[in-house]
């Protein structure tokens, strides 16, 4: 007679999956929000503030060169644009010593404000940033208008 071992119990048969251990605190979300030198410049302004009739949808990030800032003015929308002055390009609506505010209507299918309105809440912003840019530094990455910074794959160039 041959003396078997007793066959497994199905509790024994599942295999064994260890539990994580957490070696770190997870992070809270991080919204994208202004970097402390674009912060400054705006003189704090954020998402929700009011700037002149228009309230502040969202500032930023920096993009291709300029620093967009959405705009609401009873319920329609359009964005300005902060760049570093530029002596050829388009015509900015607001000058200050080193930048320049333009503007851009919503894309198609929005409520997007008149031009008029954006041209007023433009200048609206060229007084805060007038008002700061002697104290504040040039945010990372702002360029001319007419330098206009592209995304470009490494090992690419722009043609």
């Amino acid at each position: 007679m041959s003396s078997a071992a007793p066959a497994p119990s199905p509790s024994e048969l599942r295999p064994t999956i260890p539990t994580p251990v957490a070696t770190e605190t997870p992070r809270p979300l991080e919204l994208s929000r202004p970097r402390n030198e674009t912060f400054a410049l705006l003189g704090g302004l954020k998402a929700g503030d009011p700037l002149g009739d228009a309230v502040v949808v969202s500032v930023g990030p920096i993009r291709r060169g300029r620093l967009p800032l959405e705009v609401s003015v009873g319920g329609s929308t359009g964005t300005l644009e902060l760049s570093l002055r530029d002596d050829v390009g388009p015509e900015p609506i607001a000058v200050t010593e080193r930048y320049a505010v333009y503007w851009r209507t919503a894309g198609p299918g929005t409520n997007h404000l008149m031009a008029a309105t954006l041209e007023e809440v433009a200048v609206d912003l060229g007084r805060v940033v007038a008002a700061h840019e002697r104290t504040a530094p040039v945010p990372e990455g702002l360029t001319k208008f007419t330098e206009e910074k592209r995304a470009v794959p490494s090992g690419q160039q722009l043609l």
